[in-house]
Protein backbone atom coordinates (compact mmCIF):
# COMPACT_ATOMS: atom_id res chain seq x y z
CA UNK A 1 0.00 0.00 0.00
CA UNK A 2 1.86 3.45 -1.32
CA UNK A 3 0.43 6.48 1.31
CA UNK A 4 -1.48 9.04 -0.97
CA UNK A 5 -2.27 11.98 0.04
CA UNK A 6 -5.50 14.44 -1.23
CA UNK A 7 -6.22 18.08 -1.43
CA UNK A 8 -8.36 18.86 0.98
CA UNK A 9 -11.85 20.64 -0.89
CA UNK A 10 -10.51 19.03 -4.04
CA UNK A 11 -13.92 19.61 -5.15
CA UNK A 12 -13.62 23.32 -5.09
CA UNK A 13 -10.74 23.13 -7.27
CA UNK A 14 -11.74 20.76 -10.03
CA UNK A 15 -13.40 22.33 -13.24
CA UNK A 16 -14.21 20.40 -16.62
CA UNK A 17 -12.68 17.16 -14.88
CA UNK A 18 -13.84 15.14 -18.25
CA UNK A 19 -11.99 16.73 -20.63
CA UNK A 20 -8.45 15.55 -21.57
CA UNK A 21 -6.33 17.23 -20.18
CA UNK A 22 -8.35 17.84 -17.36
CA UNK A 23 -9.20 21.91 -15.81
CA UNK A 24 -8.46 22.94 -12.16
CA UNK A 25 -9.82 26.23 -10.94
CA UNK A 26 -7.37 28.97 -9.06
CA UNK A 27 -9.58 31.32 -6.71
CA UNK A 28 -7.61 34.50 -6.35
CA UNK A 29 -9.13 34.20 -2.76
CA UNK A 30 -6.24 32.13 -2.43
CA UNK A 31 -4.11 34.83 -2.05
CA UNK A 32 -6.17 35.80 0.96
CA UNK A 33 -5.99 33.13 2.96
CA UNK A 34 -3.53 32.49 5.88
CA UNK A 35 -2.23 29.68 4.67
CA UNK A 36 -1.24 30.93 1.70
CA UNK A 37 0.15 34.13 3.73
CA UNK A 38 2.25 32.46 6.21
CA UNK A 39 3.79 29.35 3.36
CA UNK A 40 7.37 30.12 2.50
CA UNK A 41 7.68 30.81 -1.71
CA UNK A 42 9.20 27.24 -2.35
CA UNK A 43 5.74 25.73 -0.63
CA UNK A 44 3.26 28.32 -2.28
CA UNK A 45 4.80 26.39 -5.69
CA UNK A 46 4.77 22.97 -4.68
CA UNK A 47 0.61 23.88 -3.72
CA UNK A 48 -0.11 25.02 -7.35
CA UNK A 49 2.52 22.10 -8.81
CA UNK A 50 0.04 19.33 -6.22
CA UNK A 51 -3.13 20.74 -7.92
CA UNK A 52 -1.80 20.09 -11.22
CA UNK A 53 -0.87 16.71 -10.35
CA UNK A 54 -3.80 15.65 -8.79
CA UNK A 55 -6.15 17.27 -11.47
CA UNK A 56 -5.10 13.60 -13.02
CA UNK A 57 -5.65 11.79 -9.74
CA UNK A 58 -8.76 12.46 -8.54
CA UNK A 59 -7.41 15.07 -6.14
CA UNK A 60 -4.99 12.58 -4.92
CA UNK A 61 -1.07 13.40 -4.99
CA UNK A 62 1.17 10.36 -4.42
CA UNK A 63 3.13 11.23 -1.34
CA UNK A 64 6.44 11.00 -3.57
CA UNK A 65 8.75 14.17 -3.31
CA UNK A 66 11.40 12.15 -5.78
CA UNK A 67 8.26 11.84 -8.45
CA UNK A 68 7.20 15.19 -7.98
CA UNK A 69 10.17 16.72 -8.42
CA UNK A 70 10.57 14.73 -11.79
CA UNK A 71 6.51 15.26 -12.90
CA UNK A 72 6.77 18.88 -12.34
CA UNK A 73 10.83 19.62 -13.40
CA UNK A 74 11.67 21.11 -10.06
CA UNK A 75 15.23 21.96 -9.17
CA UNK A 76 15.32 20.74 -5.74
CA UNK A 77 13.11 17.14 -4.38
CA UNK A 78 10.25 19.36 -3.14
CA UNK A 79 9.25 19.23 1.19
CA UNK A 80 5.46 18.35 1.45
CA UNK A 81 5.29 18.84 5.40
CA UNK A 82 4.75 21.97 5.77
CA UNK A 83 1.74 21.67 2.80
CA UNK A 84 0.62 18.60 5.23
CA UNK A 85 0.87 20.78 8.52
CA UNK A 86 -1.18 23.90 7.45
CA UNK A 87 -3.82 21.34 5.90
CA UNK A 88 -3.93 22.21 2.11
CA UNK A 89 -2.65 17.94 1.87
CA UNK A 90 -4.45 15.67 3.75
CA UNK A 91 -3.68 12.05 4.00
CA UNK A 92 -5.36 9.02 2.55
CA UNK A 93 -4.37 5.16 2.10
CA UNK A 94 -4.78 4.20 -1.70
CA UNK A 95 -3.83 1.09 -3.84
CA UNK A 96 -0.97 2.24 -6.19
CA UNK A 97 -3.54 -0.23 -8.53
CA UNK A 98 -6.63 1.60 -7.40
CA UNK A 99 -5.17 5.03 -8.40
CA UNK A 100 -3.67 3.82 -11.72
CA UNK A 101 -6.49 2.49 -13.11
CA UNK A 102 -8.37 5.29 -11.84
CA UNK A 103 -6.23 7.75 -13.99
CA UNK A 104 -6.08 5.86 -16.62
CA UNK A 105 -9.89 5.54 -17.29
CA UNK A 106 -9.87 9.46 -16.81
CA UNK A 107 -7.45 9.88 -19.81
CA UNK A 108 -8.97 7.06 -21.60
CA UNK A 109 -12.71 8.37 -21.47
CA UNK A 110 -11.75 12.32 -21.70
CA UNK A 111 -12.49 13.94 -24.39
CA UNK A 112 -10.37 15.46 -26.54
CA UNK A 113 -9.88 19.14 -25.68
CA UNK A 114 -8.40 22.41 -27.23
CA UNK A 115 -7.24 25.76 -26.29
CA UNK A 116 -9.70 27.06 -28.82
CA UNK A 117 -12.75 26.30 -26.70
CA UNK A 118 -15.55 28.08 -28.41
CA UNK A 119 -18.05 31.29 -26.40
CA UNK A 120 -20.71 28.84 -26.83
CA UNK A 121 -18.96 25.59 -24.65
CA UNK A 122 -18.20 27.99 -22.30
CA UNK A 123 -21.86 29.34 -22.03
CA UNK A 124 -22.77 26.29 -21.82
CA UNK A 125 -20.43 24.46 -19.36
CA UNK A 126 -20.01 27.73 -16.73
CA UNK A 127 -22.08 27.20 -13.86
CA UNK A 128 -24.60 30.46 -12.96
CA UNK A 129 -24.42 32.23 -9.74
CA UNK A 130 -25.96 35.27 -8.69
CA UNK A 131 -23.77 38.17 -8.05
CA UNK A 132 -23.84 39.28 -4.06
CA UNK A 133 -26.17 42.33 -2.77
CA UNK A 134 -28.13 44.18 -5.36
CA UNK A 135 -25.69 45.12 -7.90
CA UNK A 136 -27.88 44.27 -11.06
CA UNK A 137 -30.76 45.75 -9.74
CA UNK A 138 -29.03 48.63 -9.37
CA UNK A 139 -28.06 48.33 -12.91
CA UNK A 140 -31.40 47.52 -14.29
CA UNK A 141 -32.50 50.81 -12.74
CA UNK A 142 -29.69 52.85 -13.78
CA UNK A 143 -29.95 51.22 -17.53
CA UNK A 144 -32.36 53.08 -20.45
CA UNK A 145 -35.20 50.82 -21.46
CA UNK A 146 -36.64 50.35 -24.81
CA UNK A 147 -40.02 51.21 -23.64
CA UNK A 148 -42.71 48.87 -24.96
CA UNK A 149 -39.61 46.84 -26.83
CA UNK A 150 -38.43 43.50 -25.55
CA UNK A 151 -35.39 44.01 -23.35
CA UNK A 152 -35.21 40.45 -21.60
CA UNK A 153 -33.98 40.73 -17.94
CA UNK A 154 -32.84 36.85 -17.33
CA UNK A 155 -30.00 36.76 -20.30
CA UNK A 156 -29.03 40.07 -18.71
CA UNK A 157 -28.74 39.49 -15.14
CA UNK A 158 -26.40 36.50 -16.35
CA UNK A 159 -24.36 38.05 -18.29
CA UNK A 160 -23.65 40.52 -15.35
CA UNK A 161 -23.33 38.20 -12.92
CA UNK A 162 -20.51 36.48 -15.70
CA UNK A 163 -18.63 40.03 -15.91
CA UNK A 164 -18.44 40.54 -12.38
CA UNK A 165 -17.39 36.61 -11.67
CA UNK A 166 -14.46 37.79 -14.70
CA UNK A 167 -13.35 40.36 -12.67
CA UNK A 168 -15.27 43.50 -13.86
CA UNK A 169 -15.82 45.89 -10.77
CA UNK A 170 -20.01 46.07 -10.83
CA UNK A 171 -19.87 49.15 -9.98
CA UNK A 172 -17.79 50.38 -13.14
CA UNK A 173 -20.60 48.89 -15.68
CA UNK A 174 -23.42 50.63 -13.17
CA UNK A 175 -21.73 53.80 -14.39
CA UNK A 176 -21.26 53.21 -17.38
CA UNK A 177 -25.36 52.75 -17.28
CA UNK A 178 -25.63 55.81 -15.87
CA UNK A 179 -23.70 57.58 -18.72
CA UNK A 180 -25.59 55.97 -21.54
CA UNK A 181 -29.17 56.55 -20.30
CA UNK A 182 -27.62 60.27 -20.04
CA UNK A 183 -26.67 60.28 -23.40
CA UNK A 184 -30.16 58.26 -24.62
CA UNK A 185 -31.73 61.07 -22.56
CA UNK A 186 -29.88 63.90 -23.97
CA UNK A 187 -30.41 63.07 -27.71
CA UNK A 188 -33.84 61.73 -27.36
CA UNK A 189 -32.94 58.54 -28.86
CA UNK A 190 -35.73 56.32 -29.62
CA UNK A 191 -36.74 52.96 -28.15
CA UNK A 192 -36.10 51.29 -30.96
CA UNK A 193 -32.64 52.08 -31.07
CA UNK A 194 -31.45 51.80 -27.80
CA UNK A 195 -29.67 48.68 -27.22
CA UNK A 196 -30.79 45.65 -25.36
CA UNK A 197 -29.33 45.49 -22.15
CA UNK A 198 -27.82 41.82 -22.52
CA UNK A 199 -26.23 43.05 -25.70
CA UNK A 200 -24.75 45.84 -24.25
CA UNK A 201 -23.15 44.12 -21.42
CA UNK A 202 -21.96 41.18 -24.06
CA UNK A 203 -20.01 44.06 -25.82
CA UNK A 204 -18.59 45.47 -22.56
CA UNK A 205 -19.71 49.01 -23.12
CA UNK A 206 -19.51 50.46 -19.72
CA UNK A 207 -16.42 52.30 -20.58
CA UNK A 208 -17.89 54.42 -23.54
CA UNK A 209 -17.20 58.06 -22.79
CA UNK A 210 -15.36 56.87 -19.12
CA UNK A 211 -12.25 58.79 -20.63
CA UNK A 212 -10.27 60.97 -17.73
CA UNK A 213 -10.91 64.89 -18.69
CA UNK A 214 -13.26 63.92 -21.14
CA UNK A 215 -16.91 64.87 -21.19
CA UNK A 216 -19.46 61.99 -21.36
CA UNK A 217 -21.41 61.33 -24.47
CA UNK A 218 -24.52 63.29 -22.91
CA UNK A 219 -22.52 65.88 -21.52
CA UNK A 220 -20.80 66.74 -25.16
CA UNK A 221 -24.07 66.40 -26.41
CA UNK A 222 -25.77 68.60 -24.33
CA UNK A 223 -23.00 71.25 -24.56
CA UNK A 224 -23.26 71.30 -28.13
CA UNK A 225 -27.38 71.86 -28.44
CA UNK A 226 -26.66 74.45 -25.62
CA UNK A 227 -24.01 76.18 -28.25
CA UNK A 228 -26.40 75.69 -31.51
CA UNK A 229 -29.27 77.40 -29.33
CA UNK A 230 -27.15 80.35 -27.93
CA UNK A 231 -26.56 81.09 -31.73
CA UNK A 232 -30.21 80.51 -33.12
CA UNK A 233 -30.81 83.29 -30.31
CA UNK A 234 -27.58 85.25 -31.46
CA UNK A 235 -28.97 85.33 -34.82
CA UNK A 236 -32.79 85.80 -33.90
CA UNK A 237 -32.27 88.95 -31.89
CA UNK A 238 -29.88 90.10 -34.89
CA UNK A 239 -32.67 89.59 -37.60
CA UNK A 240 -35.53 91.39 -35.06
CA UNK A 241 -33.14 94.53 -34.59
CA UNK A 242 -32.78 94.74 -38.74
CA UNK A 243 -36.70 94.54 -38.81
CA UNK A 244 -37.44 97.41 -36.03
CA UNK A 245 -34.95 99.56 -38.08
CA UNK A 246 -36.24 99.04 -41.24
CA UNK A 247 -39.64 99.69 -39.79
CA UNK A 248 -38.16 102.86 -38.34
CA UNK A 249 -36.97 104.32 -41.60
CA UNK A 250 -40.38 103.32 -43.44
CA UNK A 251 -42.24 105.46 -40.65
CA UNK A 252 -40.37 108.79 -41.04
CA UNK A 253 -40.60 108.61 -44.27
CA UNK A 254 -43.77 108.22 -44.55
CA UNK A 255 -43.93 111.44 -42.21
CA UNK A 256 -41.69 113.27 -44.86
CA UNK A 257 -44.49 112.08 -47.30
CA UNK A 258 -47.35 113.48 -45.44
CA UNK A 259 -45.65 116.40 -44.67
CA UNK A 260 -44.65 117.72 -48.07
CA UNK A 261 -48.17 116.58 -49.11
CA UNK A 262 -49.38 119.33 -46.77
CA UNK A 263 -47.02 121.99 -48.21
CA UNK A 264 -44.97 121.93 -45.04
CA UNK A 265 -41.68 120.93 -46.38
CA UNK A 266 -38.94 120.54 -44.12
CA UNK A 267 -35.38 122.20 -44.74
CA UNK A 268 -32.08 121.59 -43.40
CA UNK A 269 -32.86 124.25 -40.81
CA UNK A 270 -36.14 122.55 -39.39
CA UNK A 271 -35.81 120.98 -36.45
CA UNK A 272 -36.79 117.27 -37.08
CA UNK A 273 -35.04 115.11 -34.41
CA UNK A 274 -36.88 111.80 -35.54
CA UNK A 275 -35.91 111.95 -39.15
CA UNK A 276 -32.47 110.91 -40.29
CA UNK A 277 -30.63 113.44 -42.16
CA UNK A 278 -30.16 111.34 -45.52
CA UNK A 279 -34.10 111.11 -45.32
CA UNK A 280 -34.27 115.47 -45.13
CA UNK A 281 -35.02 116.03 -48.83
CA UNK A 282 -34.36 119.98 -49.67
Amino acid sequence: MAEMLRVKNWSKYQHYKDRNPPWIKLHVEILASEDWVMLADASRLLALVCMVVAAKHDGMVPNNPAYIRRVAYLDKTPNLKPLIECGFLEKAQADDSTAQAHASAVQATARPETETETEKERKKDTPYSPTPENAFDRFWSAYPHRGKLPDPKKPAREKFDRKVRNGIDPETIIAGARRYAGLVRAENIEGRLVCMASTWLNQERWDEGAAPGQPSPAEDIEARRAAREAERRRKEDEEIARVTRMHEEIEKRELERAMRECGQIPTEDDEMPDIPAFLRRA
